[in-house]
């Protein structure tokens, strides 16, 4: 803020001091740019931690489970099909039980939609978990950007800056 004689109050975050600069000197410095974030929501997923191995598997592990619980549901409902076409063509078929055939053919076919929804899911989770992780991946560079000293933004050009960061999100 400021003190009433044309200077400002500036804080640092980083290493948590004030200190007093005259608006001159700030107005030169300053490059026009401000980044607002919410350093709790980046703080508690990445926080201090370089383990990025760990912060990925914490992200995405619940996603993955559920993606590799759906391929198993898929494949059992991708084999129960096959199975009974065994006992139709040997049992029912032979016997001429139409009702029975008609059954069948209706939980076949319930079955076939059951898979493709098991299908859908599996995809849709593993999006969630790929878009999990690019946001991990994103904070991560937000954090490690936020704790770079001050030379580093000094000697390059706001442009750079955030093309490093777009860089980060494809």
């Amino acid at each position: 803020g400021r003190d009433g004689q044309g200077a400002l109050w500036v804080g640092d975050p980083l290493d948590g001091t004030v200190s007093r600069q005259e608006v001159t000197s700030f107005v030169q410095e300053w490059t026009g740019v401000l980044l607002l974030l919410w350093p709790r929501r980046v703080a508690n997923l990445v926080g201090r931690s370089r383990d990025y191995a760990a912060l990925l598997t914490r992200a995405v592990s619940r996603p993955l489970l559920a993606a590799l619980a759906l391929a198993v549901v898929a494949t059992a409902l991708t084999l129960v099909p096959a199975l009974s076409v065994e006992v139709v063509v040997d049992r029912v078929i032979p016997a001429n039980e139409s009702h029975l055939l008609a059954i069948v053919t209706t939980l076949l076919a319930v079955l076939l939609v059951a898979r493709g929804l098991a299908h859908w899911l599996q995809e849709w989770v593993l999006a969630l978990a790929g878009e999990r992780i690019q946001r991990v991946l994103q904070q991560t560079v937000v954090w490690h950007t936020l704790r770079l000293p001050m030379a580093f933004f000094v000697d390059r050009a706001v442009g750079d800056i955030f093309a490093r960061f777009n860089e980060s999100n494809s």
